[in-house]
């Protein structure tokens, strides 16, 4: 649809003023993906544990929420140029429950737009559940749910108008209200994130408790660490390293041998790092020819399960790492194609780090099985092959769920058992797993580690207030 209006207006010679009042049903699109009708679809989309690839349907949701907002700032004059448009971030994504394999429809509109930016919610779902495209009504019982930033540019990437938002009802004006609540949050939080402010007086407290555990004040453990008293970092870093090398040992033992990962304590931030690299291609490209933002995400997120998953196995834990929910995805630069891309990510927080500092009670208002949640940090690094210029185009933040691999029947459309999974192709989220706890050595790991804290808390709270089966009740 965007690429048949692209190709009509290519030799429009003026651009959008942004002065077209436009209400919220103008923009509201609905598109079928029927995972469960379509075997062929289907394939694409199913993981080798037969349930669906999320990081396809993130990848869906970017392109997917794009022409929504394509559709608000357009004017349908053939005259005039298409808007270019940017995705400057993803606010939230919410799961409320594991994909089923069956037919699923995306929904949604836009919901919010200021001088030059607008906000997009959508709705993944049941196709039956699915709203009329004709229509700004909310999905019933969403599977996830989505907020998209969108920024309207010139050639030159400065900021150009889009057309404003007129709600036509009572409904369309509590969402475009809840919208704009949310950009000042947001904006409200850039202002008091740890990169620009100090840490609280609670949490620096805590900070100075887990770097104490570790011997971090022992002037007899700088060094070479192998002094007598605390262990310190060193020593930790080490027996991390070391424990790490005979995991690897092990697994590539004798096939039919078992393979104990796990680790007796708390795993030091560092060690969690998972790295993948790959070289950007024209297929990448979206419509403005930089790469595709949607593909960014859907990298990113498969190289942050990674990490997750081999948390969960040094925790003693075979499990499926289950999305919660993902926090304030920011696009701070375009990348372009030929690029390499190095995606990285690490476990920063996880519920069993206690506040304690010594893996005690959690704090008394936390969920009891907290403790299976972790925050994953996943950043991209952009690699200029003719200059060696090295920057940061997008950091990612992901809630997990630890749920663990059960032996299930056969998932939607016929095909074979698959560990692991339910009839409808779904992890068992009801099952719960306890990971180990997430400890800092440094100062900048732990700003990492307070605000993996933060955005796990958050997630917390949230899932809280949504019909969510992904997340246990408060005991």
């Amino acid at each position: 649809m965007r690429r048949k209006l692209d190709n009509s207006r290519r030799d429009a010679t003026r651009f959008p003023e942004g002065n077209l009042p436009k209400a919220p049903s103008a923009s509201s699109l609905c598109i079928e993906l029927p995972l469960g009708s379509d075997p062929e679809l289907r394939d694409q989309y199913l993981s080798w544990r037969g349930s669906v690839r999320l990081g396809r349907l993130l990848e869906d949701a970017d392109a997917f929420a794009g022409t929504v907002a394509f559709l608000h700032c357009d004017d349908a004059l053939s005259h005039t140029a298409p808007q270019r448009l940017v995705t400057a971030s993803i606010d939230r994504i919410d799961m409320r429950r594991p994909v089923p394999v069956e037919d699923l429809a995306m929904c949604g509109n836009v919901t919010w737009a200021g001088r030059s930016s607008l906000r997009v919610s959508m709705s993944l779902g049941p196709r039956s559940k699915a709203a009329s495209s004709s229509t700004s009504r909310p999905m019933e019982d969403p599977v996830l749910t989505a907020s998209f930033v969108f920024v309207a540019v010139d050639e030159q990437g400065k900021a150009t108008p889009v057309n404003p938002l007129t709600p036509t009802n009572d409904a369309e004006q509590a969402r475009f209200d809840a919208a704009a609540a949310a950009a000042q949050t947001r904006r409200s939080e850039r202002s008091s994130s740890l990169e620009r402010t100090a840490p609280r007086s609670d949490e620096a407290a805590l900070i100075h408790q887990l770097l104490m555990a570790d011997g971090w004040g022992d002037s007899r453990t700088h060094g070479d660490g192998g002094a007598a008293g605390s262990p310190g970092i060193a020593a930790a870093a080490a027996a991390a390293e070391a424990a790490a090398a005979a995991a690897a040992a092990k697994a590539s033992g004798p096939a039919g041998g078992e393979v104990e990962c796990s680790a007796t304590g708390p795993i030091q931030l560092r060690s969690t790092v998972v790295t993948t690299n790959t070289l950007t291609q024209p297929q990448e490209r979206n419509t403005a020819g930089k790469v595709f933002g949607g593909f960014l995400c859907r990298k990113a997120f498969e190289v942050a399960h990674s990490a997750a998953s081999l948390f969960a196995l040094r925790s003693g834990v075979d499990c499926v790492p289950l999305l919660v929910a993902a926090d304030n995805i920011t696009f701070d630069r375009p990348v372009e194609v030929g690029r390499l891309l190095t995606f990285s990510a690490s476990v920063v927080y996880t519920g069993a780090s206690a506040d304690s500092g010594d893996g005690g009670p959690q704090r008394a208002d936390a969920w009891p099985t907290e403790g299976q949640l972790c925050q994953v940090r996943a950043e991209t690094t952009v690699l200029d092959m003719s200059s060696g210029a090295r920057s940061t185009s997008n950091t990612f933040q992901f809630t997990f769920l630890c749920s663990p691999r059960q032996s299930r029947s056969a998932i939607a459309g016929g095909a074979s058992r698959v560990p692991g999974v339910d009839a409808s192709g779904i992890p068992d989220a009801s099952l719960g797993a306890e990971l180990l706890a997430v400890r800092p050595e440094t100062y900048p790991d732990a700003m990492l580690f307070l605000d993996g804290r933060r955005r796990l808390r958050a997630s917390v709270d949230i899932g809280r207030t949504i019909d969510s089966s992904l997340v246990p009740p408060r005991a």
